[in-house]
């Protein structure tokens, strides 16, 4: 079992339109916050951790989302179908780390 909060941030997307867009493109994978700041999407539900971005700050975070959603878009698109059931759909990473 993890040890962890998931903050839910109703006005976060006034803020972060383009965190709040990859969020529902990825199936609703949470960020995971760190204590120096930084966060990333990332599914951590079973052993084999999904990673769907790089750690970040919010601002760079979403600087990072603006500057790729086309990769998030073309990824929902593909794999729509699994999304929907609700299943975990890794993602080629396309970021340096």
């Amino acid at each position: 079992m993890n040890d962890r909060a998931v903050f839910l941030n109703i006005h976060g997307e006034d803020k972060t339109p383009f965190i709040t867009e990859v969020e529902m493109l990825i199936g609703g994978v949470p960020r995971l916050m760190y204590p120096d700041g930084t966060e990333q999407f990332a599914d951590d539900e079973t052993e084999t951790v999904l990673i769907y971005s790089p750690r970040l700050t919010e601002p760079e975070l979403e600087a990072f989302c603006k500057s790729n959603i086309e990769h998030y878009q073309a990824f929902h698109e593909a794999n729509l179908k699994k999304l929907l059931r609700g299943d975990r759909v890794a993602i080629t990473q396309f970021w340096l780390e």
